[in-house]
């Protein structure tokens, strides 16, 4: 259809779409005077005679619209009234023709495809995935309906179903690599890692476009979380380095080393720039590394992200803090090619310093509120809803439900300080009313590093989901943390245990299938008990 064509259908599919239905009628027989072969035009005029109880020309239209498309059958004016009433997000009334065009032809698989499409469109999901499980079942070869279901099942968390589509994928489109990084993650959330494994290495072999594509680089990524959290970090590491952050950083950082294990190997000593690329508690996780660098004779800057630089006074030791021009450097690094380029594949917890005036203030603000012991609370880590969230990566979502860590510790006789970051509407109150007792609200210190630093200094326990906070506690020499980790974990805190190399001195609580936290809370609440009985009797 030529360009002015469909800019004039569209003009008055949008004057119908907004029920200004003369004015349609008007636009589209002006469409038609010009250009009567687009049948698409007379369907529209079809469904306008139809509203208006002109049923003769209403039928005329319709067989003007068949004539030019000789292969369409009463089914597919349906389909095309559909699919204009959806492109307007009247999903109601395009998914009720496409019910029509089905029950005209219960092999319409255009029509089905279109349901599902509207369907996960209005949050059915499960019915989408349905309806493409039916496509599928007429035709199996149909692939664009296959990857749409593999991604329904994904978001529904059905990874059985999935991994099964996904192997029928594999059997009909071998030289595929979608298929085989969708297999390898169904396969993490059931707990076959080491399948997993294989699976993200066959789909970088057959990655379009070789190393140099985004197919590639995605298989990559999953192959190095993946080996990750088996442990395996020299080989995860350098796999890493297709992470999509990094490739992103390279296209406007020319500096940036296509390998940064070349570094480890370098005979001389260089000036390098490190540049942030995550978030906060990733760029201290992976600031570990940097003083590996340093010892080895390497002078390192980074211009840090405004909340991080106010706890890098206490980094000066190994990294200079680039607050004006920018320093003339032999190399720039991505901070996440700290491991690689330190040729260390593993690092403690970076020691941290806590600014004493702040403390002091911290401490007088705990006492008023009532006498130790402390235990802060956060029941969310990561990003918000209505944050961007990293494209091309698994992003886990961290959370549980307020409610439910409240009452874990509402038998224990301790002072609770919520810390968790922009809370929403409400948490705080409901948290306090499931806990059985006021609870002091300080989730304003996310928004300054040093006073969260001292507050985390002073407090006896601190219970959460991995965020920034957990990474400033394990700054701090001989403080504990209890860590929420949903399933399937990030890789830093492993597959299994109750404990993580990265963070020896924290206990982790891991929830169970579905995300189920009563088992992990149990043992939380009576561990906790434990503790604190523990702890006063020493006092004592």
């Amino acid at each position: 259809m030529p360009k002015g064509a469909i800019e004039a259908l569209q003009e008055a599919s949008a004057l119908f779409a907004a029920g200004r239905l003369e004015e349609a009628r008007r636009a589209c027989r002006k469409l038609l005077t010009k250009r009567p072969d687009i049948a698409e035009a007379h369907v529209l005029m079809a469904e306008l005679h139809g509203l208006a109880g002109d049923e003769s020309r209403a039928r005329q239209c319709s067989a003007r619209a068949r004539k030019l498309r000789p292969s369409w059958t009463e089914a597919h004016l349906q389909l095309v009234m559909g699919d204009l009433l959806a492109d307007f997000q009247r999903y109601d009334e395009a998914e009720a023709r496409y019910r029509n065009a089905l029950v005209l032809d219960p092999g319409f698989l255009d029509a089905r495809y279109n349901l599902a499409a509207v369907l996960n469109a209005t949050g059915r999901n499960a019915d989408a995935a349905s309806e493409l499980q039916a496509l599928l079942d007429r035709d199996e070869r149909a692939d664009d309906a296959r990857q749409q279901l593999v991604h329904l099942l994904q978001e529904l968390r059905r990874f059985e179903d999935m991994e099964i589509v996904c192997r029928d994928g594999i059997a009909l489109h071998p030289a595929s690599s979608f298929y085989q990084s969708k297999v390898g993650i169904a396969l993490c959330w059931q707990d076959r890692h080491e399948e997993a494994l294989c699976a993200f290495r066959a789909a970088g072999e057959r990655a379009i476009g070789g190393d140099e594509g985004d197919e590639f680089a995605g298989a990559r990524f999953l192959e190095a979380s993946t080996l990750l959290t088996l442990g395996q970090y020299r080989e995860g590491w350098d796999a890493y380095r297709w992470r999509r952050t990094r490739r992103a950083l390279a296209l406007s950082t020319p500096a940036l080393p296509k390998d940064p294990r070349t570094l480890a190997a370098a005979s001389t000593p260089k000036r390098i720039r490190i540049i942030p690329e995550q978030g906060l508690g990733d760029e201290l996780f992976f600031l570990r590394f940097a003083p590996m660098l340093a010892a080895g004779g390497h002078q390192l800057s980074m211009q840090f992200p405004p909340k991080l630089a106010q706890i890098a006074a206490g980094m000066s030791e190994f990294i200079v803090c680039e607050y004006g021009p920018a320093r003339q450097v032999d190399l720039t690094l991505a901070s996440g090619d700290l491991p690689s380029a330190s040729g260390a594949h593993f690092a403690p917890p970076l020691p941290l310093h806590v600014d004493p005036e702040r403390r002091t203030k911290m401490h007088a603000e705990l006492r008023s509120f009532g006498p130790p012991p402390y235990i802060a609370v956060t029941w969310r880590g990561g990003l918000m809803p209505d944050e961007p969230k990293p494209e091309g990566i698994r992003y886990f979502a961290k959370q549980l439900p307020p409610e439910l860590l409240a009452a874990a510790l509402r038998p224990l006789d301790a002072r609770v300080i919520v810390v968790q970051r922009r809370p929403q509407t409400d948490e705080a109150r409901r948290f306090a009313e499931a806990v059985g007792r006021p609870v002091l609200d300080l989730s304003s210190i996310n928004d300054d590093l040093r006073e969260a630093l001292a507050l985390l200094s002073l407090v006896d326990e601190y219970i959460g989901l991995s965020n920034t906070n957990m990474h400033l506690r394990a700054g701090l020499e001989g403080k504990t943390a209890r860590v929420l980790v949903p399933t399937p974990p990030e890789w830093r805190w492993g597959l299994k245990g109750t404990s993580s190399p990265w963070f020896p001195t924290f206990t982790l609580y891991r929830a169970g299938a579905g995300r189920d936290w009563s088992e992990a809370l149990s043992r939380l609440g009576k561990e906790l008990s434990a503790a604190l009985r523990a702890a006063a009797s020493q006092q004592d």
